[in-house]
């Protein structure tokens, strides 16, 4: 009448299934070792020290800012600030503060004379990167100052993990400002004729992006360089052995012949009669050979 038959098992006891299953009992005793792991204890730092490191600890962890920081970052990292946000940060924060590195290096009047349009383009925008730096710079340091004036204000650990992270970005940033400055000279040195060069590598900046004595340096130099000069003792023209041989193997010149301008006549032989002396040699041979036709006819 619809009812579900359910198939039979096989009537097994409990002690059969036990041991098909290999299940152990509460009163099974087993002669293997157990090895028992305890994670709570506590170890000494000589222990841990023959551990070794925790592989664990060396993973980087990711670094989590604010949901409202991000949202915001994110859109400046891709598309930038408006112009008109970035007026009024640079008005805001202007550049003229008790640090003075802090402003971008001016490209020193010498080097720019000897720059092209192109050159000069090139090192104004690079400045221009320079001198907004420049001023997160200053905003950081403003917000840093607050804090290590307030220092005593603050709560220890907070305290400490704001030194910590303003400390790092200064470092960085400054960095990146120093780079930045090395990247310009970079790009301006192979211009520059190898005795300046020489000059301006072991300069340090400062105000000016070559150093504020450059002028003097190059006036010293051409000093130093007339004065060498002067004391020079003139150099003795000598002669190289090559020079001295060819002199030597030099033949004597001889006086040439000059050709005769009667190069047609005939070569008169030793002990002949110089029959043709004063007379032209093609006219004689006509008349004798006329003679002898005459002759001929004759007889």
């Amino acid at each position: 009448t619809g009812a579900i038959s359910i198939p039979q098992t096989a009537n097994l006891s409990t002690q059969d299934h036990d041991r098909d299953l290999h299940v152990p009992t509460e009163n099974s005793v087993t002669n293997a070792d157990v090895l028992l792991i305890n994670d709570e204890a506590e170890l000494t730092e000589e222990i841990l020290e023959l551990l070794g490191d925790n592989p664990d600890k060396n993973i980087s962890q990711k670094l989590l800012l604010h949901p409202e920081i991000i949202a915001r970052w994110n859109f400046f990292l891709k598309h930038g600030i408006t112009q008109q946000l970035k007026t009024k940060l640079f008005e805001t924060y202007i550049l003229d503060s008790n640090c003075e590195a802090l402003s971008p290096p001016i490209l020193n009047p010498e080097v720019a004379a000897v720059l092209s349009g192109a050159n000069l383009n090139r090192d104004k925008a690079r400045s221009s990167l320079q001198s907004q730096l420049s001023r997160g710079l200053l905003a950081l340091g403003l917000g840093f100052s607050a804090i290590l004036e307030e220092s005593s204000n603050i709560p220890s650990p907070l305290r400490d993990k704001l030194l910590t992270s303003f400390t790092d970005a200064g470092r960085l940033f400054t960095d990146l400002f120093f780079t930045e400055s090395m990247t310009r000279r970079s790009l301006i040195a192979p211009i520059l004729n190898k005795e300046i060069k020489d000059l301006v590598d072991p300069s340090e900046v400062d105000t000016f992006l070559f150093g504020s004595d450059l002028a003097d340096k190059i006036k010293s130099a051409k000093i130093i360089k007339s004065t060498a000069r002067e004391l020079r003792a003139p150099a003795v023209p000598t002669t190289s052995f090559r020079q001295k041989s060819a002199r030597w193997n030099k033949k004597p010149a001889t006086a040439t012949r000059p050709q005769s301008e009667n190069r047609n006549r005939p070569i008169r032989r030793k002990g002949e009669t110089d029959l043709y002396k004063g007379r032209s040699y093609r006219r004689e041979s006509n008349s004798r050979r006329d003679t002898f036709r005459g002759r001929g006819k004759q007889q």
